[in-house]
Formats: C-alpha cells, structure tokens, sequence
C-alpha cells in the first residue's frame, strides 16, 4: 500500500477514524492490524504528530543506551535530542551535567566528530570506544555516583556488570579528575572552567580544539563573507544571509578562528554579531 493509499487519519499521525477503520477493513486489514494501527496512531498523536515522534523515539533510544532504562517516546522532550553542535553546546553550559561513563565518552567522541568534521560513522564510533577505554582502564579512580541517591560508589567495592550504563558522574567531579588521570581531556569544551562572566544565552561552547581565538573575528567573518558575495554577485547569484553565515563559519573553522572563548563559532552566532543588518547585510552593494 503506497502513502496515498493510506487513510488520512494514518498518514498524520493521528487516531483512527471510523471511516478510516472502514478503508482499512477494505484494503484487507485484519482486526490485529487495525488495532495495531490504532495504537500506534494514539501514541503518535500523543507524540504531538509523525515528526515529533520520529524525533521522541530517536531521544528514547539515546536515553536508554546511555542509562540502561527503557523509556517510551511519548515520555520523552522533543528537545532532549537536539542537533549536535546543540547536544554539546547545552552539555558545555551546564555545570550540572551529570551521566554516566557511556554517554561521557560518546559526548566526547561526538566534539572529536564535530572539531574534524567527521561524516564517517565508524571514526566517531572508534574514537568512543577509546574514550571508554581510557575510563575502563582507570575505573577504579572514577568519581562514580549511584542512582537514584547520587551517594558516590565505595570504590573497595567491586563495580556492578552495569556500571557503565548504570552510575553517573558529574561533569564538575569529572573535570577534577581529569586534571589528575586525564589531562588531555581538559581541551575538551565539556569539560571547561566556568567563565568568570556568564556568557549570552545560545553562546556556550560546541567545540573544543586547536585554534586561534579571535576578539575581532567579526572583521574577518565580514571579509569571508563579502568575497563569497562578490563572486555570486559576479554570477548573478545571490544566496540567503544565512547561507553566507553558514559558508563564513566554515571558512573561519579551516582557519582555525574561533570565538573569544576558544569556541567554534556557529552560523547562528555569526549572522547576529556580525552579519545581520548594517554590520553587512543591509550595507552590500546589489
């Protein structure tokens, strides 16, 4: 059955109407397949619609690999499974970050990714399973917390199979760690001392690595930006002011330009403090 043969009802997600029950019927649903159908639909509708779902049912999968409890999708915040550059931004900003071993060397594995710009799976994936290893190897050092009372793991104690998945770490113990067992890890923008001024809101750091920290990388994003709209000017083309945001964030990365807290900067930050309105966009010359 092709998507425009299935009952409205089905294809938005939402509970299923009488008349949608009857098309079924008639397309040779059995009354198994119905009532399937029709939980499904409640539990997308439940979702707040299909997308919402898809993106529920990706943040219940990451919830349960990182914690070993199953949780459903309708349970979950559509938010809890943001972009990347979005995952390790809030992770960077929040001092109360707290998870367990498994999902610590994934959000690192995930910086590495984003800092390289690794499209290939299998690299992030091995760069994980070395994070793991490197705690694996100094478990016993780990400032491990049980769950549901957060009371720190008695380290005379043997650790439980589970431990990975099962005790949690906060990022703030974690980073005092490191200082002693894992001093490489301390370029790692999760893993950053508290700036002495709150940074704006939106602006913590994604990316942590190798670069120049730039107070008037305003000035050069401009620069990238005005030779990329010279050549489409050239060609008669004209992109959108976040596509140039997007190319200028690129460029700067291959510079190795970054924010004045060593942060990557992100497009978004790009076109408001230094694209956007008469900073350039509203001064080109058509």
């Amino acid at each position: 059955m092709t998507k425009q043969d299935k009952p409205e009802a089905e294809q938005q997600g939402a509970a299923l109407t009488p008349g949608a029950i009857a098309t079924m019927r008639e397309l040779g649903y059995s009354a198994q397949q119905i009532e399937a159908e029709r939980r499904n639909g409640e539990r997308i509708k439940a979702a707040g619609g299909f997308s919402k779902y898809v993106r529920k049912a990706e943040a219940a999968r990451l919830f349960s690999e990182a914690t070993g409890l199953k949780s459903e999708p309708e349970h979950m915040d559509a938010k809890e499974h943001p972009s990347r550059a979005a995952l390790l931004a809030q992770v960077a900003g929040d001092e109360a970050a707290a998870s367990p071993p498994t999902w610590w060397a994934y959000l690192f594995s995930l910086e590495l990714a984003e800092r390289n710009g690794w499209d290939d799976v299998g690299l992030r994936a091995a760069a994980e399973a070395t994070f793991m290893r490197t705690l694996e190897a100094k478990a016993d050092t780990l400032p491990l917390l049980q769950a549901p009372s957060l009371e720190p793991w008695p380290h005379p104690l043997e650790l439980p199979p589970r431990w990975r998945e099962g005790l949690f770490m906060r990022k703030t113990d974690l980073r005092t760690w490191a200082k002693e067992h894992a001093p490489q890890w301390l370029g790692s923008a999760l893993l950053a001392e508290p700036a002495q001024k709150s940074a704006p809101a939106g602006e913590a750091a994604t990316i942590a690595g190798p670069g120049t920290a730039a107070p008037e990388w305003q000035a050069k994003a401009r620069e990238i930006a005005q030779a990329h709209w010279e050549k489409h000017k050239a060609m008669n083309l004209q992109g959108t002011l976040q596509s140039y945001a997007e190319h200028v964030a690129k460029e700067l990365r291959s510079l190795k330009i970054t924010g004045p807290r060593g942060e990557w900067l992100s497009a978004g930050t790009i076109k408001r403090e230094a694209l956007q309105g008469a900073q350039w966009w509203g001064k080109r010359t058509l």
